[in-house]
This record gives structure tokens, C-alpha cells and sequence, in this order.
């Protein structure tokens, strides 16, 4: 099915990249605080910082780090007060100069000094710092060492054991199914679920998965369709497209084709290209209660297709106008156009080639038939011109 194709099939590579770029970098200060210059409070945290205290070192280089509390951001002074901090081992601080040459902020860019400074808060247990060493060995938002990815799992296991619900979700999406670290399906859902129920998003959707498949977990549809629910109410777009299909096939839940196509559609509005398809062949259907709309279906291959640069969706957008559907009528030569751009997409996509195949001779067929109306034209013209030169004869 579309579904399986489509969302099964991201990997674990994939799953992890999205959620790094989701939830990294984060900033290095706090903006709970606003000061101004006058503050009584802004003066105590400057001598309680100049006295030694870690605590304040570190609160007034986010202070300087903070473009929003009213005093100028200036990275170099708060580079100085984490570095004062850090030499007394403070784990925040490390982590946190780490940030600032990740960035380039305060200094110039660079991976090795933002890895040492990683590692060295990581070592000491801040499971910031952890998480960000595991991401590193993953070749993410850092060049400074080799990408390693049992290292990687590593350190996210232990930010995980601190209860980091990333890096819980990261742990179990590796265990899951990465083709670099050796599978481990029950540590997978162990993780999984713990990060599903501090309400993960990509968790929830990947517990919901694994108990529709029996994969980790004894096969149980009805907790698959309640983990889908939750987190498609929540407005995970997967999450709406699996509850959908769900409601489609009656599985886990009652059959209900309305419900069905009211996810469909919250998730194709996000862009969900499996929801996209699916929404357009609902509403090309004649089963169920949802009515049929080809003009909108139509609307929902072209986005899936030319947007989302998806097989099916060029080859469905093909077939509506290869057997011209309401408002679209037949155009093969358009037909014969998508199906081939589904080809570029997937050449291997043997149903958009027998699409290709049928409508090329239907080309043929019409081309012939143009050429035997343009002869009966010019048989009728040469009719018709020998009658006036035979009237003009009789003239003669």
C-alpha cells in the first residue's frame, strides 16, 4: 500500500536527521530574566560573578548572550564570564562555550574547540552535553570528528538513562532500525515508549507503528490507533495520515470513510505527500459516504506529484487526464507527460509503464484518426471542386 511504501520505508537515518534539525542548536541562555542596566539585581550578579561565584559567571554571560533583556548582547564579554566559569569545572558553562564556537559567536567558528568543550561537560554527566557529543559522531552540525555511529548511540543512551526524551527517541530510533548499529528491537521500544509517553510526537507515531506491525510488542491495533490519535491531535502529520488509514480500513477503530478523509486532509494541508495521494484516490472512489470530487482530487495529485516530486502522485495526475475524469478532459499527450515524469522519479515503477504503453497507443490511434479526418477533408475538397468544374463546362 501507498502508506507502507512511503512511511515505513523512511529511514532511521532520515527520522534522526529531521528530528536533530528540529530540535538543534539550542540557544545558551536562558530569557526567563530581563534586566536593565539599572537593575539592583544586574549589579549583585556582577559582584557575586567577580568574587568567583559559577552560578552568577554563568548568569551574566547569558545575560550578554540575550539580544531581549534590555542590556547590549555581546558575545566576547560573555565568552570571558562561561570561560571563568568552566575553569572551575562547571558543566554549564562548558557546554555552553561549546555553543558559542559551534556558532561562531563571540569567536570564530570552530567544530574542534565547540567538540572539546562538548566533551568535556558530557564527561562530567550534563546531559545537554551528551546528547551533543551523540549528534556529532552522527556527522550532524559538526566536522570535527568522524562520524561514528555506536559512539553516537552511546552517548545518547546515556543522556537517555538521565531521562532526556531526545535522546530516548533518538536511542530508539537507532536500535530500530540503523544499518550501522546492530538491531535491537525490544531496547527499540523500550525507549520509544518511554519517550512516548513524555508525548515525543515522532515516539508516539513509531509506538503506534510498532504495535500495528507486532514489531517489539505483541500486535495490538486498538493501542495502535489510540498512540496515532494522540499524536495526530497534536498535529503530527504522519500520525493524522496513519489514523486515517486506519479509520479507512476500519482497523483498530470503527470503519468510518468520513473520519478517514478529515485526517487525510489535515495531514495533506502539511504536506503530507502519502496523505496527499491518499485523499485524491478517496475522493476518486465510489465506496463509502465520501463523496466523489475529481477537481479536487486532481488538486491533491498535483500538489503530490509536481510538488512532492512522488511517483504515484504523477501517474494518478496521468490517469486523470489519460481517461478524463469530469472537468478534465482527455489529453493523452498530457498523460503521456506525467507518466513519463514518473519514470524520471522511479524508473523502475512498472505500473506508470504500462500506463505509459496504453496511452501511447491511444496517441497512435488518434493521430491516425486525425489523418483519415484531414483525408476525408481533402477528398471532400477535390468532390467538391470537380462538381463546379463540371457546372463550368456546361457553361463552356
Amino acid at each position: 500500500m501507498i502508506q507502507e511504501r512511503a512511511h515505513v520505508a523512511q529511514s532511521s537515518e532520515t527520522i534522526v536527521k529531521e528530528t536533530l534539525d528540529s530540535i538543534l542548536p539550542r540557544p545558551p541562555y536562558s530569557t526567563s530574566t530581563s534586566f536593565t542596566s539599572t537593575d539592583v539585581d544586574l549589579g549583585e550578579t556582577i559582584l557575586k560573578a567577580e568574587s568567583g561565584d559559577a552560578a552568577a559567571q554563568i548568569h551574566l554571560g547569558d545575560i550578554y548572550c540575550d539580544p531581549e533583556n534590555g542590556i547590549e548582547q555581546d558575545y566576547s564579554l560573555a565568552m570571558e564570564w562561561y570561560k571563568k566559569a568552566a575553569a572551575q569545572d562547571n558543566t554549564t558553562a562548558q557546554y555552553k562555550l561549546g555553543y558559542l564556537y559551534e556558532k561562531g559567536f563571540g569567536v570564530p567558528q570552530d567544530d574542534v574547540q565547540a567538540f572539546e568543550w562538548y566533551l568535556k561537560s558530557a564527561e562530567q554527566g550534563n546531559v545537554t552535553a551528551q546528547f551533543r557529543v551523540g549528534t556529532c559522531y552522527r556527522g550532524c552540525h559538526s566536522s570535527a570528528v568522524e562520524k561514528n555511529c555506536k559512539a553516537s548511540l552511546e552517548w545518547f543512551v546515556k543522556a537517555a538513562e538521565q531521562g532526556m526524551v531526545e535522546a530516548e527517541f533518538m536511542a530508539g530510533a537507532i536500535y530500530m532500525n540503523d544499518e550501522h548499529v546492530d538491531k535491537d528491537i525490544d531496547k527499540a521500544f523500550s525507549w520509544l515508549l518511554k519517550a512516548a509517553e513524555k508525548g515525543f510526537l515522532e515516539a508516539m507515531n513509531m509506538v503506534g507503528r510498532m504495535y500495528l506491525d507486532g514489531e517489539g510488542v505483541l500486535k495490538d491495533e486498538t493501542k495502535a490507533s489510540e498512540w496515532f490519535l494522540q499524536a495526530a491531535e497534536r498535529g503530527f502529520a504522519n500520525a493524522q495520515c496513519s489514523i486515517a488509514r486506519l479509520y479507512m480500513e476500519g482497523t483498530g477503530v470503527a470503519q468510518d470513510s468520513k473520519r478517514a478523509l478529515e485526517w487525510f486532509r489535515k495531514s495533506a494541508e502539511q504536506g503530507d505527500v502519502v496523505a496527499q495521494l491518499q485523499l485524491g484516490l478517496m475522493l476518486c472512489s465510489t465506496k463509502g459516504d465520501v463523496k466523489q470530487d475529481f477537481e479536487e482530487a486532481r488538486k491533491w495529485f498535483e500538489i503530490a506529484g509536481r510538488e512532492g516530486k512522488q511517483a504515484h502522485g504523477l501517474m494518478f495526475l496521468g490517469l486523470v487526464y489519460h481517461r478524463g475524469f469530469e472537468e478534465a478532459a482527455e489529453d493523452h499527450e498530457r498523460a503521456r507527460e506525467l507518466y513519463l515524469l514518473a519514470l524520471e522519479v522511479q524508473p523502475d515503477f512498472e505500473e506508470a509503464k504500462g500506463h505509459l504503453k496504453d496511452v501511447e497507443e491511444l496517441i497512435e490511434q488518434d493521430r491516425r484518426a486525425a489523418a483519415r479526418k484531414e483525408m476525408g477533408f481533402v477528398e471532400a475538397w477535390i468532390s467538391d471542386v470537380t462538381s463546379v468544374y463540371n457546372e463550368l463546362k456546361k457553361l463552356w
